[in-house]
């Protein structure tokens, strides 16, 4: 925390520019915008440093970069249900019994829509709960976190791809896009990365 102005944001850049040095892998979430290349340059970050470490991808126009929908290493549906709402919950900032049942109760039969018709989150979230009442409230909240997000018309690339560089500063945004306090895309990217 502190001021505007008070150097904090020149100071995370100088730490990741100094890791990616030391060929580590850096990966910045980013829901202010604060990381772009524009923001780097207006930091006084030379252009051939940016070419050289960043890597950035903005959500609002490329969608996730990872398959929300991957659930390898998981050997049954109670572990893909498991796996799918952590990920809702993270990014809705669900915290109410009911609200968390339901998404549970939602996501496990999303999971097994997808494992026998298959079919994009967005669709299985739509299909799957109803617009009335509580339901309806959770199915608003998460419709809300995904019209934040760009529809990926290509296949992410995965962690796997995105972090093999080493020495690479991987910024994640939201871009232009506003991310609301109880709705944040960039909470399900940390809980699929951790």
């Amino acid at each position: 925390t502190g001021s505007p102005g008070s150097g904090k944001t020149d100071f995370l850049m100088m730490q990741a520019l100094q890791r990616a040095k030391a060929d580590d892998v850096i990966v910045i979430l980013d829901p202010t915008n604060s990381f772009c290349e524009f923001e780097l340059r207006e930091h006084k970050i030379p252009q051939k440093l940016i070419d050289e470490y960043f890597v950035f991808w903005d959500m609002s126009i490329k969608g996730f970069p990872i398959d929300l929908m991957d659930f390898s290493g998981c050997i049954n549906v109670e572990q893909m249900t498991e796996r799918l709402a952590s990920l809702l919950v993270s990014g809705s900032h669900f915290t109410g019994n009911n609200q968390l049942s339901m998404l549970y109760e939602a996501a496990e039969k999303m999971i097994i829509k997808s494992l026998k018709d298959g079919g994009h989150l967005i669709e299985l979230i739509d299909s799957t709960l109803k617009c009335k009442g509580k339901e309806g409230e959770v199915k608003r909240r998460l419709m809300t976190l995904f019209s934040i997000v760009a529809e990926s018309t290509e296949t992410p690339p995965g962690w796997d791809k995105l972090l093999s560089e080493r020495g690479n500063i991987l910024v994640i945004s939201t871009g232009n896009a506003t991310v609301k306090a109880d709705c944040n895309p960039l909470d399900m990217i940390a809980d699929h990365l951790y």
